[in-house]
């Protein structure tokens, strides 16, 4: 009798701890998932530059900009560690599509008429994605480039708002370079 109530118990604290080390793992990989994309994003923030491109149709493109909740901008600082024949920059953007935050690429700033576009899932779980900017004048708005044509053509900072199903809202602010 003993030995039985003795066994439900130690069962029962073996069923809790093993419990609790799934969900720690679980938490513990969310949280690398959204490390890993934040450093992604901070890198290329960081390399932000002032370099406008032109679009398959021939149309200039502002060096950042926003257009339908995608958030776009031409970077440096793209490592070339083979020595191929291409630019240091590149042109990224960042929208969420399917409950998926995703990083976009391009090969070639200024683009072809089918342009070679590369999708990378950051994170999934995403229910919503914003995007706010902060002006010279330390104003923040919701859409780049502000309609003030002697603006400066980057903002100081982007705030990145991401609501995430399973932690709620997480909101990060990056500061681009002067």
């Amino acid at each position: 009798m003993h030995f039985a109530l003795i066994s439900v118990v130690a069962y029962s604290g073996l069923q809790t701890t093993l419990t609790t080390r799934d969900q720690v793992q679980t938490q513990a990989a969310r949280l690398t998932q959204m490390q890993r994309a934040f450093t992604i994003v901070q890198q290329d923030m960081t390399q932000a530059i002032d370099r406008s491109i032109r679009d398959r149709f021939g149309d200039p493109r502002e060096p950042m900009l926003t257009e339908l909740d995608v958030l776009e901008w031409t970077r440096g600082g793209h490592p070339n560690p083979l020595g191929q024949t291409r630019s240091s920059m590149q042109r990224v953007a960042y929208l969420m599509e399917d409950g998926e935050l995703i990083r976009q690429q391009w090969m070639a700033l200024d683009q072809p008429y089918e342009p070679n576009i590369r999708d990378t899932v950051l994170l999934d779980n995403v229910e919503s994605l914003s995007f706010r900017f902060l002006t010279d004048d330390k104003e923040w708005l919701e859409d780049w480039p502000p309609a003030d044509p002697e603006a400066r053509r980057l903002p100081r900072a982007v705030e990145m708002e991401l609501e995430l199903g399973d932690i709620g809202t997480v909101t990060r602010m990056f500061l681009l370079p002067n």
